[in-house]
């Protein structure tokens, strides 16, 4: 189960930093074990995807976002939040923040969308990329990505969740991970022109999850 809690997304301190995937605990997330290659079949295999492509990122951007798009990877984000609390259930614990993080930004690297971290500001759940990344290189991988995002979240804690992209800030694009009326707002101050930063500020107060 995800923990609510001093550290789960209602946590109100103003600005509380989680580990990057840098960090990564092994025994939280085991990159080797993650996938492997089955030559004889000609697949490349997952615990919690099946079967997984690899493909350039020239080629993904190819990805035309849709209603379809946005379903199917909400259920791949559903498969590997479900998987991560699977595991908690049988190891008999609970998913924190620090445990989330670790997890969810070891899952985003090794499936090859780039540099993740996660922080949180007051009631906000704040998402870090690289600008440089291929996460937003195009509409279609940003669709892919923020759905599979909102899928794992809803399928580690029962919540639904909504990623929105908020802007630049520095050298990292920023998006927030709340309920689908934060999302919304945070959209919204977005397209007015509102700084990545001072949206976040507003949104820290805002009931999110």
């Amino acid at each position: 189960m995800y923990q609510r809690g001093s550290r789960s997304l209602s946590h109100r301190a103003s600005h509380t930093p989680m580990r990057e995937m840098g960090d990564m605990d092994e025994q939280v997330f085991d990159a080797e074990a993650f996938a492997r290659f089955d030559l004889n079949a000609g697949e490349i295999r997952s615990a919690e995807d099946g079967v997984l492509l690899m493909l350039p990122p020239e080629v993904a951007a190819g990805i035309t976002p849709s209603p379809a798009v946005s379903r199917a990877s909400r259920e791949w984000g559903l498969l590997h939040g479900r998987g991560l609390r699977s595991a908690l259930d049988i190891r008999g614990g609970q998913a924190g923040m620090e445990l989330l993080s670790q997890h969810l930004c070891g899952t985003v690297a090794t499936l090859g969308f780039g540099r993740l971290s996660i922080e949180v500001y007051g009631n906000a759940l704040l998402l870090r990329v690289p600008r440089s990344g291929p996460v937003l290189s195009s509409k279609g991988l940003a669709e892919v990505f923020t759905s599979f995002v909102a899928g794992y979240l809803e399928g580690l804690s029962d919540h639904s969740f909504e990623v929105a992209p908020l802007g630049a800030a520095g050298e990292s694009i920023l998006l927030l991970a709340s309920n689908e009326q934060a999302a919304v707002a945070a959209a919204r101050f977005a397209q007015a022109g509102e700084s990545a930063m001072n949206i976040v500020q507003k949104m820290s107060s805002w009931s999110v999850a």
